[in-house]
């Protein structure tokens, strides 16, 4: 900016001072006691509006010269690709008239013409009011998008860039429509996702396999038997991982145990098997997948923010969810919190289960150590402090996602937020020198 012509660098601190909080607040409310005005010329008769002519002539000169001079602020600034947007050049075009015919009025001439031209004012009256209503959705818009939530991610930001950007007074409508495309894209999470174009340079198989030969119905080489799975099933631990208990996963590994006799029997004995529940069958499958991969940590802080920025209400509404992309994203955040919720759970039962989640990490670090692999994080028995990474996991990870959980369902932010901080502070209590062996003695005492 600095290299710019002093001009143009004035026009930028022109644009830059418009879109400010406090001037859009000012014309929000400029506009809003003009469109009182109006109605009260539209509602009063006409000989009252003759008694009271000075004051009306001297308010409605006063109205418009605040507005003409901000169109002239706006043009100065944008140039005229501000009046190549529809409404802001009927806007310009119905308040420059208004100001003439005001002027003329106030004057005070009784030549004929002049009374025939003052009685477009009638029809003008009611296009203000059009343009009045306009005016006030755009800048609302605008100013509850520009600061809706403090950022906290880069998804965030560059929704917050593109929103602004979005209501641009100088922006193409062109532009705009490439802009509404990239809010959508990143606000439903489609940046990855195949396009299927019929024609082009797609051949008939990869379009129907984009179509959804990925969601397979039915397909018996993917389900999954106990006879090729070598680890044992015992009440307290499978393949060796104490997280994995036995009561827990039994009914899993059940669930994908398919008996030759029970294969042949159940197609007989389900009512629905043929009903047409393909559509609903694929649906449903894509759904849990979509959740399941949610769970993946690699994608919590991407989750997170597009959580606040889609779900997340603004002060004073409702949550509404308004289309199947937020369905979606609502779902899937519930399974994540509920993945990563240990550190909200009473104290007896975080300490059981965080004693069961570190055992396993042990494991996978011993076995990174046999094959010579660089040890993942909190995964070397010999060197982790157990205080760190609670207290880690609960500020980075737990507590962002259960804050905006808080403000949108009451009995989390009085039960679960509430025990998520006071769990945070056991563990910031501790020293370093607690390590995982010393849990069992910390559920003794809260037993005792």
């Amino acid at each position: 900016m600095a290299n710019l012509r002093p001009r143009h660098r004035f026009r930028i601190a022109v644009g830059e001072f418009l879109r400010k909080l406090y001037v859009e607040l000012f014309f929000v409310i400029i506009v809003l006691l003009y469109g009182v005005f109006v109605l009260i010329q539209i509602a009063v008769d006409e000989a009252t509006l003759a008694d009271y002519k000075q004051i009306i002539d001297v308010t409605d000169i006063t109205f418009g010269s605040m507005l003409l001079i901000e169109i002239l602020l706006n043009v100065f600034a944008y140039g005229f690709e501000y009046l190549k947007n529809g409404w802001s050049l009927f806007d310009a075009i119905v308040i420059v008239v208004s100001f003439a015919l005001s002027i003329l009025a106030a004057s005070g001439s009784s030549s004929r013409w002049l009374i025939n031209v003052l009685r477009l004012r009638v029809v003008l009256r009611i296009l203000r009011v059009l343009v009045v209503f306009e005016r006030l959705k755009q800048r609302s818009q605008t100013m509850k998008l520009a600061h809706r939530h403090a950022i906290t991610s880069p998804v965030e930001q560059v929704l917050r860039l593109l929103n602004e950007l979005r209501f641009h007074p100088a922006l193409k409508s062109s532009t705009r429509n490439d802009i509404d495309y990239a809010i959508d894209v990143i606000k439903n999470n489609r940046l990855y996702n195949v396009e299927v174009v019929a024609g082009g340079d797609v051949d008939d198989d990869t379009q129907q396999w984009l179509r959804g030969e990925i969601l397979k119905v039915n397909d018996d080489d993917l389900v999954l038997t106990t006879d090729t799975a070598d680890n044992a099933i015992s009440p307290s631990a499978i393949g060796g991982r104490p997280s994995n208990s036995g009561i827990g996963a039994n009914g899993t590994t059940m669930a994908f145990k398919r008996g030759t006799t029970m294969k042949e029997l159940l197609p007989a004995l389900d009512p629905a098997s043929e009903a047409e529940l393909q559509a609903d069958f694929k649906y449903a499958r894509e759904m849990i997948i979509q959740m399941v991969l949610a769970t993946d940590m690699a994608r919590h802080f991407e989750d997170v923010a597009l959580f606040k920025a889609n779900i997340l209400p603004a002060p004073g509404e409702e949550l509404a969810i308004k289309s199947l992309a937020d369905k979606k994203l609502l779902l899937k955040m519930i399974l994540h919190t509920s993945d990563v919720s240990n550190p909200a759970k009473e104290r007896e039962t975080m300490l059981r289960w965080t004693e069961r989640v570190v055992e396993e990490f042990f494991l996978q670090g011993d076995m990174e150590k046999q094959l010579s692999l660089a040890v993942s994080p909190f995964m070397d028995r010999d060197t982790i402090v157990l205080k760190k990474m609670q207290v880690g996991f609960a500020d980075f990870i737990v507590a962002p996602l259960f804050s905006v959980w808080a403000q949108i369902i009451s009995d989390v932010q009085q039960v679960a937020y509430k025990t998520l901080l006071s769990n945070r502070e056991f563990w910031f209590g501790l020293t370093d020198e607690f390590k995982p062996h010393n849990i069992k003695d910390a559920h003794r005492k809260i037993g005792s």
